[in-house]
């Protein structure tokens, strides 16, 4: 009869200690990185801007993104000029930017 005890469990973990090492190493290497993604700040929403601009004139004009959108829609008339309004761009509106306190 075997003995299945203590020393043999030790035994055959020191046969592949590498990789037993690795394997930890592994572990502890994805709870740090979801530790880090947990208490990660969440992001404001950010809103997505629309600019529209005149053929003719230039004018330009920024609203808020509809569904639909999309480079070069045609967006009416120009209520200058009379002139075909497009969307021009589509982008993020970019969030505030914080001032850096000055330390003395």
């Amino acid at each position: 009869m075997q003995d299945i005890g203590y020393l043999n469990f030790i035994g055959a973990a020191g046969e592949n200690l590498p990789a037993t090492l690795l394997s930890i190493l592994a572990i502890l290497l994805i709870l740090a990185l979801l530790l880090r993604i947990v208490r990660q700040p969440a992001q404001p929403p950010r809103r997505i801007i629309t600019a529209i601009r005149c053929e003719r004139c230039n004018i330009r004009s920024i609203r808020e993104f509809k569904k639909g959108d999309y480079i070069p829609k045609k967006e009416g008339k120009c209520q200058s000029c009379q002139g075909d309004m497009y969307i021009e761009a589509i982008y993020p509106e970019e969030p505030p930017q914080k001032k850096a306190k000055l330390k003395f």
